[in-house]
């Protein structure tokens, strides 16, 4: 009998507030089927705040947004990238707020500071990444080339038990 292929979902579109909402309620339902309703309201967060900077600081109005599921013995690795072309100048900022998000040893004290220092801020505040830091514990990552942005948010997830 083959193996079954892990759980992923791609799909490239151009991501606005009700299509954000859209698939937030998309991944919390499907991976709540897969992994369960904790791991999956952690998804749904995440896949909102990456497709929201996707939306904010796109150049284009294409983002591919991916996740992926690799099964392990007691917890799965769940792996989301949303790519996207970024305007040159928002690329800069984007990798002070990562190398600033990896210096901090703790990243909830790191998120509380960034709310207070960027409360008055209208954008660029580098909330949402924390936030997955923070909140879902993920490792989140960069990657660019030219003016493609990448950014990657990873975690290990405990499978949940039948009762």
């Amino acid at each position: 009998m083959a193996t079954p292929a892990s759980p992923h979902v791609e799909v490239t579109f151009a991501p606005t507030i009700r299509l954000i909402t859209v698939m937030r309620q998309f991944v919390s339902s499907f991976y709540a089927a897969v992994l369960g309703r904790d791991a999956a309201e952690m998804l749904a967060m995440a896949t909102h705040e990456l497709l929201e900077n996707a939306l904010k600081y796109s150049a284009e109005e294409g983002a591919t947004f991916k996740i992926a599921v690799e099964s392990g013995a007691e917890t799965d690795h769940v792996t989301i990238r949303i790519e996207n072309h970024a305007d040159p100048a928002q690329i800069e900022p984007l990798r002070e707020v990562m190398a600033r998000m990896e210096r901090a040893a703790d990243p909830m004290a790191h998120y509380l500071a960034l709310m207070r220092e960027t409360s008055s801020r209208l954008e660029g505040s580098g909330l949402g990444l924390a936030r997955l830091r923070a909140e879902a514990d993920m490792k989140v990552a960069l990657e660019v080339d030219g003016t493609r942005v990448c950014v990657i948010a990873q975690s290990e997830v405990r499978k949940e038990r039948s009762a």
